[in-house]
């Protein structure tokens, strides 16, 4: 059941007068307390290891920065698989777990790395990404594979597996 539109309801003042003035014009005073317990709440607290991506998300899965991009996937000797995301995307945040599942999986034949384009946005323009989720695949210094939008951990291994094996990149449809 929801609570009917209040338009047009006064709120008593300061004074226990009615206050003429539009609900969404009114002062919002909160109650007692409540003030207290959303500072509380929204406080900092001990960082709990989380998927989401900011510093290491897992063991196997490092966050790059445009000042690192170079170092860490560019002149990496094994290949590297990287995620272009940002937090507000809900895609990103589903392909995020599968990738950590995939750095596990190939943990010392291919780096996984994240890189969130709304921090790092001269590497993403650089690569040309304007969608995410967008994971490409960095081989020599160079792009050799990638993928577009969320998909099943499937379409990485697949992709991984045949980058190992040689097998050049199908065109996908």
């Amino acid at each position: 059941m929801s609570l009917p539109q209040q338009q047009g309801v006064a709120r008593m003042g300061i004074t226990g007068r009615p206050d003429d003035r539009p609900v969404a014009e009114q002062p919002r005073t909160p109650l007692p307390g409540v003030l207290e317990d959303a500072e509380r709440r929204a406080a900092p607290t001990t960082p709990q290891p989380s998927g989401n991506r900011e510093g290491q998300m897992a063991n196997n899965v490092r966050v790059v920065t445009d000042a690192t991009f170079e170092q860490d996937v560019l002149k990496s000797e094994s290949p590297v698989l990287v995620d272009f995301w940002a937090p507000w995307c809900g895609p990103c945040r589903m392909v995020g777990p599968l990738l950590e599942k995939v750095a596990g999986q190939y943990a010392g034949r291919v780096s996984v790395v994240t890189v969130n384009v709304d921090d790092n946005q001269r590497t993403a323009l650089q690569y040309g990404i304007r969608s995410i989720p967008t994971v490409v695949l960095f081989s020599g210094g160079k792009v050799v594979d990638g993928l577009l939008g969320a998909a099943p951990m499937g379409h990485f291994t697949r992709m991984l597996d045949n980058h190992l094996a040689g097998v050049a990149p199908q065109p996908q449809r």
